[in-house]
Formats: structure tokens, C-alpha cells, sequence
């Protein structure tokens, strides 16, 4: 528990697994719209499906670890 762990809430593990399963969904969705942005030539919303990507790559690595950390329940 660092600094400021005291402030976080206290999320199990079967929570963070929750969480992990709806960004890895949102990831799958920016996935298949980044494919339909290449099919269409969008740049606009090629470069917004891949900073989505990027983002929840990110958020599902940081939950991974704080699920290690999270008492089971």
C-alpha cells in the first residue's frame, strides 16, 4: 500500500477481474472500428481508434497489477 493507498478503495480480485473483462471488451470494440476506419480511409478516426487502443492497453496493464496486489473475494 503506497502513499496514498489508504485513499483507494479496496477492490478484490473478482472486482479488478470485472473491470479487466469490460476494457478488454472496449478494447476489442476500438479494434474493430480502427479496422473500419482503415477500410475507409478515415484518418480522423484512425487516429482516434488507435489513441483508444493505447489508452485501454494501458488501463488493462495498471488494473493487472492492482489486481496481484487486491485481497481475494
Amino acid at each position: 500500500m503506497g502513499l496514498f493507498g489508504f485513499f483507494r478503495s479496496s477492490k478484490t480480485k473478482s472486482d479488478w477481474d470485472k473491470e479487466i473483462m469490460s476494457m478488454q471488451s472496449s478494447l476489442a470494440h476500438w479494434q474493430g472500428s480502427l479496422a473500419l476506419a482503415r477500410k475507409d480511409k478515415d484518418k480522423g478516426r484512425i487516429a482516434q481508434a488507435q489513441f483508444r487502443i493505447a489508452e485501454l492497453k494501458g488501463r488493462i496493464a495498471n488494473a493487472k497489477i492492482e489486481r496481484r496486489n487486491a485481497p481475494k473475494g
